[in-house]
């Protein structure tokens, strides 16, 4: 009976035992465990304050680079001065939309007729864009305007030209009178940090690049496609005038995977100069015809002479397939 008394003591005194060392154990592993949550709350405030120091850095350089005068050199220039009229470039500045503004001066010298001043022409170190300027100015009168470029067609990746050679082609007729002789006409460059800083522009090729062309007169390069910023999807070809000559290019009778699409593209290279053109196709056109993929395409080419000659230097179709 004594001995079973002893037993059951030493066996009670082993649980208490074994009960007091896990409880103890516990302990240890939650004082362990609760301190590197302790370390690790402190480790992410820094990485956080790490990260907002940075955020405040980049607003700060994006700040200085927007309110930051660019370092141009241009001075005001006169474009055009004739019995009838006077164009002045008086500067460039920033613009949100546009990047780039051209103000200008327009005055009408004459006594009996309004005159339309338009920039017929522009470009940027070689790249062919859209001006936009179309003032009309009564007799005797003057006014201040600006020219901008429309760069629609030009993909965000391939914006990495120098903005250091900017041709503009005014032009300025009659109001009233649509048969009669020009006013003026006059190609002009401006140089914003100098001619000896031009620069002319030429695209790093890609992997993805298609040459669909390339003869005596021009290289057309199939450079890829996106989703449309509005609905449906936009081509996107390269063209460069290789002739010696200004040229016409159009792009028509755009077809994927066999069904007929509405794109069309059409305008004027200069000698030298090139354009990024792009071929919309409209998200309806796509949904009718139930092209979810854009891969197979073909289309008509059409380069020709800018005179009225209207000489053909090619006139045939091309295909190719999106990468």
């Amino acid at each position: 009976m004594k001995r079973i008394f002893l037993v059951a003591i030493t066996a009670l005194m082993f649980i208490t035992s074994l009960s007091a060392c896990t409880k103890s154990a516990d302990k240890e592993s939650a004082t362990e465990s609760a301190k590197p949550k302790s370390e690790s709350k402190s480790s992410a405030k820094e990485n956080k304050k790490e990260k907002d120091d940075v955020k405040e850095e980049n607003k700060k350089a994006e700040d200085n680079k927007k309110t930051k005068a660019p370092d141009y050199s241009f001075t005001e220039m006169l474009a055009v001065d004739n019995d009838e009229c006077i164009i002045k470039i008086t500067g460039i500045e920033e613009d949100p939309i546009w990047k780039h503004r051209f103000n200008v001066y327009l005055e009408n010298k004459t006594s009996d007729k309004d005159l339309t001043f338009t920039v017929v022409s522009g470009s940027i170190d070689g790249i062919e864009f859209i001006p936009t300027l179309y003032s009309t100015v009564p007799a005797g009168k003057q006014t201040n305007g600006s020219v901008c470029f429309i760069d629609s067609e030009l993909d965000e990746a391939e914006e990495d030209y120098a903005f250091s050679d900017i041709e503009l082609t005014f032009l300025v007729t009659e109001a009233e009178n649509y048969f009669a002789d020009s006013v003026a006409k006059e190609t002009v460059h401006i140089y914003p940090y100098g001619k000896d800083k031009a620069v002319k522009y030429e695209r790093k090729p890609k992997t993805s690049d298609q040459v669909i062309l390339d003869n005596e007169y021009a290289k057309v390069v199939a450079i890829g496609g996106r989703k449309s910023d509005i609905d449906g999807y936009d081509i996107n070809l390269f063209v460069v005038n290789k002739y010696d000559d200004d040229i016409i290019f159009a792009a028509d009778k755009l077809s994927v995977d066999g069904f007929a699409m509405s794109a069309y593209s059409s305008g004027t290279i200069l000698k030298g100069n090139c354009r990024f053109v792009k071929l919309g196709l409209l998200g309806e056109d796509l949904k009718n015809n139930k092209i979810d993929k854009i891969e197979n395409i073909d289309l008509h080419l059409n380069i020709m002479s800018s005179d009225f000659m209207e000489k053909t230097y090619y006139d045939d179709m091309a295909s190719f397939k999106l990468q």
